[in-house]
């Protein structure tokens, strides 16, 4: 069973959802791409000076080849990297376990995060919550997880629901800002509904707030829940655009 929510907000209209390509100068894709300006003031790059301000500068450059350019896979918002096509993935950034649990088997489309009960027997993690195996009983995952009402999170909003903002810290390490691209200015790793993040590792990097979600607490209620978020929130995105947002879940 999943828990669906719908997160809605009045968002900047940064639809950091693509991957950056080699400039050829800035493309009108309307509202979008002005997006990176108001981006450029939110972070502040006018107060910037040396160092700083091209590091600035070099960063409103990637937010408009973000924007402006694209691949179908991010586009749609689907991982880049998905070997099997089950929509879940091994890597982090690029719509990756920052969004969705873990693909435990990338080459098999029938295993990945929240799957239903299947009968593939005590040895198959199916559902990739890391139970698997048995005894003479039967499966442990029908001994531990199969009367728990197991329960999963689904966000589909906007950029409230994927968490959207700069970074707190953001000249503190160049890996800060590979994430952020990564993640298209989002942190759904930190946010309210599919965050699994440590607190200290939120803080330490991007937002300075206790970090809590609903995907942590139903993992902390039953731990055979565990992997089975999807956040597909989308920068920019109107209610009445969201039922196209929606992938298979």
């Amino acid at each position: 069973m999943k828990i669906a929510l719908l997160g809605l907000s009045l968002a900047l209209s940064v639809s950091a959802s693509y991957l950056f390509a080699p400039s050829i100068g800035r493309v009108n894709l309307g509202e979008p791409c002005k997006g990176c300006d108001e981006f450029s003031r939110r972070i502040g790059c006018q107060n910037q000076t040396g160092i700083e301000y091209f590091a600035c500068q070099a960063l409103v450059q990637t937010c408009e080849f973000i924007v402006c350019y694209g691949i179908p896979e991010v586009n749609d918002h689907k991982p880049i990297e998905d070997i099997d096509g089950d929509l879940f993935s091994t890597i982090f950034g690029l719509r990756g376990t920052a969004w969705r649990g873990e693909d435990c088997d990338d080459g098999n489309a029938q295993v990945y995060p929240g799957r239903a009960q299947s009968n593939a027997g005590p040895n198959l993690d199916y559902n990739c919550n890391k139970v698997v195996g048995g005894n003479a009983t039967g499966s442990y995952e029908d001994i531990f997880c199969k009367s728990s009402q197991q329960r999963g999170v689904v966000l589909v909003g906007d950029s409230t629901g994927a968490h959207f903002g700069p970074p707190i810290y953001p000249f503190a390490s160049p890996l800060t800002w590979e994430t952020v691209i990564e993640t298209e200015f989002d942190w759904p790793q930190c946010s309210y509904s599919t965050g699994y993040f440590s607190a200290s590792q939120c803080e330490q990097y991007f937002y300075l707030n206790k970090t809590d979600s609903i995907y942590r607490r139903l993992w902390k209620r039953n731990h055979c829940n565990y992997g089975d978020y999807q956040n597909t929130g989308v920068n920019g995105a109107r209610s009445s655009s969201i039922s196209q947002k929606i992938v298979q879940t």
